[in-house]
């Protein structure tokens, strides 16, 4: 009875503080101030500033500022407590050839939703020349020329986990990146532009400096320059605290975005900022004001809830050391294949698309399903995709893939769940002394891989992604999502097998046939995303 009423008195202990943070929490209920950026030439049409970075101070200051990143549109907004505000850009705005600041006081009022209009009127407007202000000053440049100038020379780098960035080091087919995007991957992609993806291969990876130097193809570079990286020890890139920087971001899918920061961190190998870059962007270049190239992002994935998280430079000085091993491995080394990847079809799938064809969809959009002793493969096109995400259908980290809607062919191949002999036979000795327990489930070891074959040919895929898929909060199973053109798999193969190999057993293939039924109820679905006849067999 004691350890009850222990337990009674801190619950109601637990219930009371509950009560008094909730009365503090409406006493101090708090307001969202809204801001729009936007400028433009004087008696012409107001341009959006997007992508302008404002720091949000309490007046008088108790704490770091607060953050606001304009979104494409000028657009943005921050919840504060109720009081005074200092609200001021982080760096100038530079539109045609001038640049815009602005520092406002602003009162957020309890549960008010304030707006600031920042505009050209109240701005503090300067010319934004690209020669130094002073003798020996360094040269600005306006970070939106240097997407301009150099977003030729990033790629996009693909591995069976992660999408990432990569800069064009040298014309001999050099690209750098960060060694946390390449590491114990076995296949490596750089893609080029849409339609042009190749082979790469790693020439030197350094865990410790987090770079990777890839090679591929030169010829596959065409005209694309690379960026010049300075390596001689006195000519190297001289970086300080509190200095300005650019980075260059290429987001899944899309084209290259430019964002800029503040040196907030600095060692001999690293340095730290806060850049509105996506995950799916490390590995892309940073510059300094003046526009030299001073390292690579290596961007954290931001966790539900958290600020900002700290974006970390890798510093020339580290890429100069694995740079020199990697020119080493190449004068050795086999040269690089010049084998193409399949890609996905350059047309866009619009959401207003696949609407209308689920709600013209007769039957179950539910995908059809094979199985093999320890994993289930679901076949799903994009009008099914579309119809699971609308359910909030998880793909692991292959989600934003598969959110972006691409017109393809998408193999899921999960583990299953079973239970195991000495389970059974514990819950048949339980039984005996008259103790019923369910049947208790674990999932299949994890996937590997997978050989998807067209009659007998190998199928390449575009993406043979491999993905960790949280099942509680304590566990994860391993899945594969390969990702396949959508003319890959038909009637013309004759005959299609997949062969999927376990991590438990990765020599023992178990395999799969899709009957002549499914393949052509796959053909006909994936009918309007196919621009080319079925190869010839």
């Amino acid at each position: 009875m004691a350890r009850v009423r222990a337990v009674l008195a801190g619950l109601m202990a637990a219930a009371s503080l509950a009560a008094t943070s909730a009365e503090a929490g409406a006493q101090q209920q708090t307001g969202v101030l809204h801001v729009t950026v936007r400028v433009g030439p004087a008696g012409g049409a107001a341009t959006a500033g997007g992508r302008h970075v404002l720091l949000v101070s309490d007046n008088p200051p108790s704490r770091s500022p607060w953050r606001i990143v304009t979104a494409p549109d000028g657009t943005g907004k921050v919840t504060l407590p109720p009081g005074n505000y200092t609200v001021e850009s982080d760096a100038p705005l530079i539109f045609e050839g001038r640049t815009y600041e602005w520092r406002e006081i602003i009162d957020v009022p309890a549960g008010g939703t304030p707006l600031l209009e920042l505009t050209a009127a109240n701005a503090e407007v300067g010319e934004a020349s690209l020669t130094p202000d002073t003798p020996g000053a360094p040269q600005k440049t306006d970070p939106w020329e240097l997407l301009v100038r150099w977003q030729d020379s990033l790629v996009a780098v693909w591995t069976p986990t992660t999408h990432a960035a990569g800069v064009v080091l040298s014309r001999t087919g050099l690209i750098a990146t960060t060694q946390r995007v390449v590491a114990g991957d076995t296949r490596l992609d750089v893609q080029i532009s849409p339609a042009l993806k190749v082979a790469a291969q790693v020439l030197a990876a350094d865990e410790a400096r987090n770079v990777a130097i890839l090679r591929i193809d030169p010829a596959s570079l065409g005209t694309r320059e690379a960026v010049p990286i300075t390596c001689e020890g006195t000519a190297r890139p001289v970086v300080d605290r509190g200095q300005a920087i650019s980075a260059i971001g290429l987001p899944l899918r899309r084209q290259p975005t430019t964002t800029t920061g503040t040196v907030i961190r600095l060692d001999a190998s690293t340095l730290g900022t806060v850049f509105d870059l996506p995950p799916d962007s490390s590995g892309g270049p940073v510059f300094a004001a003046d526009g030299a190239f001073i390292g690579l992002t290596s961007v954290a994935a931001l966790i539900d809830g958290a600020e900002d998280p700290e974006t970390t430079v890798v510093r020339v000085d580290a890429m100069c050391d694995v740079l020199a091993v990697a020119n080493t491995t190449a004068a050795t080394a086999a040269p690089p294949t010049a084998t193409l990847r399949p890609v996905e079809p350059t047309d866009v799938v619009t959401e207003d698309a696949l609407r209308a064809a689920v709600q013209q969809r007769r039957g179950s959009l539910e995908p059809p399903r094979v199985s093999s002793s320890s994993f289930e493969i679901d076949l799903i096109s994009p009008v099914v995709a579309f119809a699971g995400m609308q359910a909030s259908m998880d793909f692991g980290q292959g989600t934003r893939y598969v959110a972006d809607h691409p017109g393809v062919l998408l193999l899921r191949v999960a583990p299953k769940l079973s239970e195991s002999l000495w389970m059974k036979v514990a819950r048949g000795a339980a039984l005996t002394q008259g103790i019923a327990l369910p049947p208790i489930k674990r999932y299949e070891p994890g996937f590997a891989r997978m050989r998807v074959l067209c009659g007998t040919a190998e199928v390449v895929p575009i993406h043979p992604f491999v993905v960790q898929r949280r099942v509680s909060e304590t566990s994860a199973i391993r899945e594969g999502l390969y990702v396949l053109t959508p003319d890959a798999l038909g009637p013309h193969c004759g005959a299609v097998t997949l062969e999927v190999f376990s991590e438990k057993a990765p020599d023992t293939r178990e395999s799969v046939s899709l009957d002549a039924t499914l393949l052509q109820r796959l053909w006909d679905e994936l009918a309007p995303y196919r621009r080319q006849p079925p190869p010839d067999r």
